[in-house]
């Protein structure tokens, strides 16, 4: 008998073990993870998208996009990005191969699990189209503010301010600015599916602002569709979009897709009405691959 409740005790104690050494792999996991983002790193990534929407706006380019990244991170909160944008358009291509090469810097802070802030600046040097067309918008001001309410979600406002470069330009091609609203929740789970965290990011938002980009793009871009559209002073709300991210995170590579439903507002221009146009789904998908080298201790 007593064989027996040694017995017994032996494979509890054995279950235990393995649950406290599973959980403890599991943190030690998530430790490499933290400690690899909040280093300073350097990020090889690719997005791919099916289109190139802005707000719910076409601007003009048709076919998917590809943006391949460079990113460096500092441990202080600093950062700097290029990307080269790619777009599959027969009538972009025939005049350039890389369209659109972006170059941003910015900085990001983290307030212990209160809120994120995140400013940055970026540059377009576009490679096609007139010289006037190459500087409209090309200048960006992003301001994001993330604050986590509690467990129940996280909510986010980004700001974005577009200007163009040079003195000789139209009152509406100057300025442009666009206020986003979002609510996200980000549900984890721990060592599945050979990933050490899987993240799905269930996220509506509305965008509210000028759509004076889209419009100014449209207008000067190679498939012109007439120049009265730019000169509306129209500032409200452009789309509601709902979306769900899925990321598969090992150490040193990271793998998302984020499909997509935009539902556009007021595009009629003549008539800004709050009238919903026709809805469209929209995917966009890649991977980041983070070049980190943990110091020996």
């Amino acid at each position: 008998m007593k064989l027996k409740v040694l017995k017994g005790l032996s494979i509890i104690f054995f279950v235990f073990q393995c649950i406290q050494g599973h959980a403890q792999f599991i943190e030690d996991d998530q430790n490499d993870l933290q400690t690899i983002d909040a280093s300073s790193h350097f990020e090889l990534g690719l997005d791919i998208a099916n289109k190139l929407i802005s707000a719910g706006r076409d601007l003009g380019i048709h076919g998917m996009v590809f943006a391949p990244m460079v990113m460096y991170k500092n441990s202080s909160g600093l950062y700097g990005y290029v990307i080269p944008n790619i777009w599959t358009d027969t009538s972009v291509l025939k005049q350039t191969k890389i369209p659109d090469i972006e170059i941003g810097v910015g900085y990001c802070k983290s307030f212990r699990k209160v809120a994120d802030l995140d400013f940055y600046y970026s540059h377009d040097f576009l490679t096609y189209g007139s010289k006037n067309y190459r500087k409209l918008f090309s200048n960006n001001l992003s301001l994001e503010s993330l604050f986590y309410l509690r467990n129940i979600a996280d909510a986010g406002v980004n700001i974005y301010l577009s200007f163009s470069s040079g003195n000789k330009k139209a009152a509406h091609e100057q300025f442009a600015s666009d206020l986003e609203f979002y609510f996200k929740k980000d549900i984890e789970f721990d060592d599945l599916i050979g990933a050490k965290r899987i993240v799905i990011t269930p996220k509506i938002s509305m965008n509210t602002g000028s759509d004076r980009v889209a419009f100014a793009r449209k207008d000067h871009g190679i498939k012109a569709v007439g120049g009265s559209n730019t000169s509306n002073s129209f500032w409200g709300l452009l789309d509601t979009e709902g979306a769900t991210e899925f990321e598969w995170r090992v150490k040193h590579l990271s793998l998302n897709i984020t499909p997509a439903y935009i539902l556009p507002f007021n595009l009629d221009v003549n008539n800004r009405n709050n009238q919903s146009g026709k809805g469209l789904f929209y995917i966009d998908g890649g991977f980041t691959y983070y070049l980190f080298k943990k110091d020996k201790s």
